[in-house]
């Protein structure tokens, strides 16, 4: 076989496999493109059909701060500056012949604080 025929064949597979190649490139790409179009679309369509979630009203939410609260497990707060807040009642017992004294332990921050300059039992300084 002439050298030539040989030349021209490894260079018709050659452009075959570029062809190949680039068809094979441009598959990917165009299916890649498609599907973040698709879901570009339902994206806004499901976005645009929901409903707005409706939030908790923020009174309801500032009344619930200065309320000592008796749970197990209680998240730590921070507190910065100054405020009226409850805590959470994490020791309670009763002691005496009649069980006439009460000791409390009221968690009301998971930190140190400078100062508690009031207490209040029912509202009252």
């Amino acid at each position: 076989m002439p050298p030539i025929i040989i030349a021209i064949v490894g260079a018709g597979l050659a452009s075959f496999g570029a062809a190949g190649g680039y068809l094979l490139f441009g598959l990917i790409t165009s299916s890649m493109l498609f599907s973040i179009g698709t879901s570009l679309v339902l994206g806004g369509l499901s976005q645009m059909m929901r409903k707005s979630p409706s939030f908790p009203d923020f009174k309801q939410e500032i009344r619930g701060r200065s309320i000592t609260v008796r749970e197990p497990v209680a998240p730590h707060r921070w507190l910065y500056g100054e405020a009226r807040i409850g805590g959470v009642v994490t020791f309670l017992h009763v002691s005496g012949t009649n069980n006439e004294f009460l000791h409390l332990v009221i968690t009301l921050t998971g930190h140190e604080v400078n100062a508690i300059n009031n207490i209040y039992f029912d509202g009252i300084n």
